[in-house]
């Protein structure tokens, strides 16, 4: 989980230096640097639209699996496929 946190760090990070360097390059005309700065940046945004992609999917998955559990334990009587992990009090 912290290895997750670091690499969207490190990834924003690359992102917002690439935005900078892009202005810079393009403030003096270098429109090869602003090339270059443009594709580091651009990686850097896919890569954690595709992180980010990942983790809704896994999330989504985990809600779905927990759902056909709690309708599998309700088809056998159980009640806790009713109510699932908060149960009514008594």
């Amino acid at each position: 989980m912290k290895q997750n946190k670091i690499a969207d760090l490190v990834a924003g990070i690359v992102l917002a230096v690439a935005a900078f360097g892009l202005i810079g390059c393009l403030a003096i005309s270098a429109y090869g640097g602003a090339l270059v700065w443009i594709i580091v940046g651009g990686v850097a945004g896919l890569l954690l639209a595709e992180r980010r992609r990942r983790r809704s999917a896994a999330a989504a998955a985990e809600i779905a699996a927990r759902a056909d559990r709690e309708n599998e334990q309700y088809l056998n009587g159980d009640s806790t496929g009713l109510y699932g992990r908060y149960r009514p009090p008594n």
